[in-house]
């Protein structure tokens, strides 16, 4: 494997000298993560498409990489399955230590917590305003004010 990496490397840095490498790369990211939101959330190519108001075919070729996508199409698609869209720019020649930072917020990025913690979160109410951190002194300042 060593050494089809070897071999490969040289054309895949002259490859990324050319903004058709990088078009590709943006429209197959953004295919892999849509397809990873879908896995997710247990939607179809079909509901997707319904929601967006575009045909199950036209989906599959977007997951495919194929389509040339505005930016208003991939927000509409990211938008029916509650999520968004976060560009970010930054140099070419960026060092390794720079993507793997990039690559560790991708992956907290990608964490999506159990619904059951917000359910946790909305069931507990606070009490009165001491359970949300104003001390009595606040509430004195409070009711002077008023």
């Amino acid at each position: 494997m060593a050494r089809w990496h070897r071999q490969l490397a040289p054309a895949v840095g002259r490859a990324k000298e050319h903004t058709g490498y990088w078009f590709e790369k943006a429209k197959l990211d953004f295919a892999l993560k849509v397809n990873r939101l879908l896995e997710l959330d247990g939607v179809s190519k079909t509901e997707l498409a319904q929601r967006i108001g575009t045909s199950q075919p036209y989906i599959t070729k977007t997951l495919r990489g194929d389509a040339n996508l505005t930016i208003e199409t991939m927000v509409k698609i990211v938008f029916a399955l509650n999520a968004q869209i976060v560009f970010d720019v930054q140099r070419r020649n960026i060092s390794g230590k720079w993507e793997k930072t990039v690559e560790k917020r991708e992956r907290a990025a990608a964490f999506r917590p159990p619904s059951c913690w917000f359910e946790q979160r909305r069931a507990h109410k606070p009490a009165n305003d001491s359970d949300v951190g104003m001390n009595n002194d606040d509430q004195a300042e409070t009711s002077i004010a008023a």
